[in-house]
């Protein structure tokens, strides 16, 4: 058996295992078009999907397939949410998702929360590199890439998304 998911943090933000009581904050916050947009959350997001969401969380901890986080601020209220959501121990390399809840933003959340998961990985999980995929049409991401130290690696990148065709660039952190 695993032991529990750890909680990581740094001056400003506490990165921990979702609980079901967030379910309404994650629900309110996936309501945004951004979110909807950008990520692979489900439309409509209800809050079923939310308590969906940290079931999963849960199980990919326990199998080791992955690492789901929410952010919460210093009052413990949900600011975003940021995880591994593809974990390959054998390649050493793990994809990083996330996303901000719309109050949130402009406050450095998301580079805060990569920068701590993304040490953690490195340090902790033994990960030679961490990757983002950032569409290209998201440049609010990609400065949150490079704020967080990943650099673009690879040229454009077509993925399907919902039916949807949508260009990526690849973003890598290496371990030093």
């Amino acid at each position: 058996m695993r032991p529990a998911q750890p909680v990581l943090s740094d001056a400003n933000y506490v990165l921990r295992a979702p609980e079901v009581a967030d379910s309404a904050q994650i629900t309110q916050a996936c309501q945004d078009r951004d979110i909807a947009r950008f990520t692979q959350v489900p439309q409509p997001y209800t809050e079923a999907d939310a308590v969906q969401f940290v079931a999963h969380a849960s199980r990919c901890w326990a199998d080791g397939t992955g690492a789901e986080f929410v952010v919460v601020d210093l009052q413990s209220a949900l600011v975003g949410a940021c995880g591994i959501v593809a974990l390959d121990v054998e390649q050493s390399v793990a994809e990083i998702g996330y996303w901000v809840a719309p109050w949130a933003r402009g406050q450095g959340v998301a580079r805060a929360a990569l920068q701590v998961i993304t040490g953690w990985a490195h340090r902790e999980l033994g990960l030679q590199r961490a990757y983002l995929r950032i569409e290209q049409v998201n440049p609010a991401s990609q400065r949150v890439a490079a704020a967080a130290g990943f650099r673009v690696s690879a040229e454009a990148l077509e993925l399907e998304v919902r039916g949807e065709r949508r260009v990526c660039l690849t973003y890598d952190h290496w371990a030093d």
